[in-house]
């Protein structure tokens, strides 16, 4: 287990967290946003079809990281 599982934290850390976060990928160029988009789409459509539902086709779009 990591240690750092075991630390609670305050709700502002937290809300100060995800604001750091938030930050973080509006800074990112679009194409990295753009990459991120197609993973979250894939990741989408693969839970949609294994658990049976239509599942729509995530974008076809070359990346760097493809």
């Amino acid at each position: 287990m990591n240690p750092k599982d075991d630390k609670l934290v305050s709700l502002d850390e937290l809300l100060q967290s995800k604001e750091s976060r938030r930050h973080e990928l509006a800074s990112l160029p679009v194409e990295e946003k753009v990459t991120i988009l197609v993973q979250l789409q894939r990741i989408s459509s693969d839970i949609a079809r294994q658990s049976g539902r239509e599942a729509q086709e995530p974008w076809d779009i070359k990346t760097a990281n493809s």
